[in-house]
């Protein structure tokens, strides 16, 4: 059996006739970490899976023993008879070597096809006809380019942004929605109230609490919210006294030709309050000789009216 002197001089001439960085003899593919590298005794060199399986395919009877009893052995390449064979890992790491000068050659050739491409982009635009449209074509193709790479970077805040925008419209429609349905039937119920839905005490419960909402908001000291003038005072009582005022079925009070202003110079479809934001039936707060706001006796001249479509 070979010493560790003598299997260094093995390597060496392997080494130095570079069988790992040529391919396997018996299969033809290159040496790597994948499979097992082993070396002859004849300085020939074999992945271990090629060599065994040729050891058992090529194994002829010995002629010295006649018998056909014992097997020799020979070297795929030199046909060597009883060879000894060990472990290396020469060509792992040659194929380590090769994998990483080809991730450098591949990264030099990147950074330098980049910056070709930018040298181009900054010399002045040539005079010839043909090198002139190519050289447009390169420009434009660089600004989609760079428009294209700013949109993936911001495809999921703008699809964050629009989702949240969605959730809030919806949101805010479900509830305009059940605003405009229940004016819509506090409406239809006043503006075809039978003698039924009077109470006892004489009044519409529709506005009833509406109104001593608003008197209990502005009271004596309240201010129109479109002119800033102070209202008059508000009360549930009848007087000699008309006030020119309109109570909105939000509850809030304005002047009435303040509230005709803000109608008339409105650019949306739907009139909405000008302080709530919300659709309204108004009602004149009239209250003449014997003729309270909420009496029923004055019904007739106090019938609201439906939400109003700017014309």
């Amino acid at each position: 059996p070979l010493d560790e002197g003598d299997w260094n001089k093995v390597k060496m001439q392997s080494s130095q006739r570079g069988d790992s960085e040529m391919p396997c003899a018996i299969c033809h593919d290159v040496f790597s970490q994948a499979r097992k590298q082993v070396i002859l005794s004849c300085s020939h060199t074999f992945h271990l899976v090629c060599l065994e399986a040729f050891e058992t395919f090529s194994r002829r009877p010995n002629g010295a023993s006649g018998d056909g009893s014992s097997q020799q052995r020979g070297c795929p390449m030199c046909r060597r008879q009883d060879y000894e064979k060990r472990l290396i890992f020469d060509g792992a790491r040659s194929h380590r070597w090769r994998c990483a000068r080809l991730i450098q050659a591949v990264w030099r050739g990147h950074v330098v096809r980049k910056w070709f491409r930018r040298t181009l982009l900054s010399l002045p635009m040539p005079t010839d006809k043909r090198l002139k449209r190519r050289y447009l074509e390169r420009k434009m193709t660089h600004v989609a380019d760079c428009i294209l790479k700013v949109a993936a970077k911001q495809t999921s805040e703008v699809d964050a942004l629009l989702a949240d925008v969605d959730e809030a419209l919806r949101g805010s429609r479900h509830a305009t929605e059940g605003a405009q349905r229940y004016v819509n039937e506090r409406c239809a119920a006043l503006g075809s109230a039978p003698a039924a839905r009077v109470r006892e005490d004489g009044c519409w419960f529709p506005w009833l609490g509406t109104a001593e909402r608003a008197v209990e908001r502005y009271g004596r000291d309240g201010l129109c919210a479109v002119c800033v003038a102070p209202l008059p005072e508000l009360t549930l009582e009848t007087s000699d006294v008309d006030l020119d005022v309109v109570l909105l079925s939000c509850s809030h009070v304005f002047h009435s030709r303040c509230l005709a202003a803000v109608e008339r110079f409105s650019c949306t479809t739907v009139l909405r309050c000008p302080l709530c934001r919300s659709t309204y039936a108004r009602l004149q707060w009239r209250r003449g000789p014997g003729d309270g706001l909420l009496r029923s006796r004055g019904a007739e001249k106090c019938t609201p009216l439906p939400p109003l479509m700017n014309p």
